[in-house]
């Protein structure tokens, strides 16, 4: 069964390749860093840090700090860039998404607030056309809202059993799946309504875990402290899953900071952070998922994620209390 899975092969990828250090480790204030955001064009770099963001420029794998500013009532919990309207959005504890200028961002200035989130928002994904955003909420929801010359919410989805605390489209951004504690959804987009439907619904042991979209019908799952990262296969005639592969990694005790797992399709990487360790699996050789890379830290604290083009890799973590930028060789 397993040999008649495939993934689409991608001939420019470099199966030798690795994230090396580059240039200066950037001194950061000693207040917990909780998200690290690159924008598309690798011009900008957010740093999420309690009701604080802070706005750098980025070039060429250097970073300068442009200024920081008082975004939320509370912890800022997600933020996403959006390319064509050169903007960003930022999800909160406070219950509320702030839309900001990439610009304006720097005078405290936002542009909007979306209102209807009962408590915090914890997590957001934006499909590629930029014209949807869906939010998942620590009160159990998940929140559609489309854009025509202003955003409005459209739907609601409250059926998972607790917070929701990770998002991620598929490839074709057809298909979304959302993580909860004890339960994992996925959901189709009906092409005549632009209605979401939950397709597939799943009872997990773990309350704590990561999951990821691989192209369109591969997902990965890792539980909290687990040795193994699971690979599923996600059927799309049959809507079943089925466990593909494991993926051996080390193991911690201690699990902490803020960093979502990344598939990188144009060089078929997946990063996935374990404790104190990130890993990054090579999808390249078709059927082979293959451990490829692993960076040890001091502690298991840290904040990061890669550029959407996969070629840099920035993290913070609170030994060092630094931010540090590593590029794809």
């Amino acid at each position: 069964m397993f040999n008649k899975v495939k993934l689409e092969k991608n001939s420019q990828n470099n199966n030798n390749f690795s994230y090396e250090l580059i240039g200066v480790k950037y001194p950061y204030l000693k207040k917990p860093c909780q998200l690290i955001k690159i924008n598309q064009v690798l011009s900008k770099v957010i740093v999420g840090q309690n009701c604080e963001l802070s706005i750098y420029q980025f070039n060429s794998g250097k970073l300068k700090f442009i200024s920081i500013t008082n975004a939320h009532l509370q912890t800022i919990n997600c933020i996403m860039f959006l390319l064509k309207s050169n903007q960003l959005i930022s999800g909160s504890s406070d219950s509320t998404l702030a839309i900001w200028s990439t610009q304006g961002i720097c005078s405290n200035k936002y542009q909007m607030k979306l209102k209807g989130n009962k408590f915090s928002v914890l997590c957001i994904i934006l499909n590629f056309e930029e014209n949807l955003l869906v939010s998942g909420n620590s009160d159990e929801s998940l929140r559609f809202w489309s854009y025509q010359n202003t955003w409005k919410n459209f739907q609601t989805i409250v059926t998972h059993t607790g917070k929701v605390f990770n998002l991620y489209f598929n490839k074709e951004c057809q298909q979304l799946i959302s993580a909860s504690e004890h339960q994992i959804q996925i959901l189709n987009q009906c092409p005549n309504t632009k209605k979401w439907d939950i397709v597939y619904r799943i009872k997990t042991n773990y309350e704590d875990y990561s999951i990821c979209f691989i192209d369109n019908c591969f997902i990965s799952f890792l539980p909290k402290k687990s040795r193994f990262i699971i690979i599923n296969h996600f059927n799309q005639r049959t809507k079943n899953i089925y466990k593909f592969s494991e993926i051996l990694i080390q193991d911690g005790s201690k699990c902490e900071g803020n960093f979502n797992q990344q598939y990188i399709n144009q060089k078929y990487i997946l990063v996935v952070k374990s404790c104190n360790w990130i890993h990054l699996i090579d999808f390249s050789n078709k059927q082979e998922f293959r451990l490829h890379q692993s960076i040890k830290f001091l502690n298991s604290n840290i904040s990061g994620s890669l550029s959407d083009d996969g070629e840099f890799l920035i993290t913070w973590d609170s030994t060092s209390e630094e931010l540090h930028i590593r590029q794809y060789f």
